[in-house]
């Protein structure tokens, strides 16, 4: 476990952060885009969900005018713990190989999906 709880955290540092485009959203008038908070918050949530059932209400009713509709999508499967297949990978013991297939799904999007489950699976370690 402490060799996943590793290979997470580095996942979680490879994570490019940056500062939200928000004023210049607003002064556009769309909607904040926020796809690699949605794809670290759908990995936590695909995690526990597998670990300990469907997570019932923990998403807010208005998800959908908060975000996207990929994001409200995304985030409303993983509460129910369905997930791209790497994934559930993480909790098998080839999880190396699933978790370098995770890393290459998008630009950041696998690497953030992988720093949700790890935050996940290092408390339930």
């Amino acid at each position: 476990m402490n060799d996943l709880r590793e290979e997470l955290d580095r996942a979680l540092r490879a994570v490019p952060v940056s500062a939200a485009p928000v004023e210049r959203a607003k002064r556009d008038g769309r909607r904040i885009r926020t796809r690699r908070r949605a794809a670290l918050l759908a990995g936590a949530l695909a995690v526990a969900a597998v670990l300990h059932g469907p997570l019932a209400g923990v998403l807010p009713a208005d998800l959908r005018a908060r975000t996207t509709k990929l994001s409200a999508t995304l985030l409303e499967l993983a509460a129910r713990g369905a997930v791209m297949e790497p994934v559930h990978g993480l909790l098998t013991p080839g999880w190396r190989a699933a978790l370098s297939r995770l890393q290459h799904v998008g630009h950041s999007t696998g690497r953030a999906y992988a720093a949700g489950a790890g935050a996940v699976l290092s408390r339930a370690a």
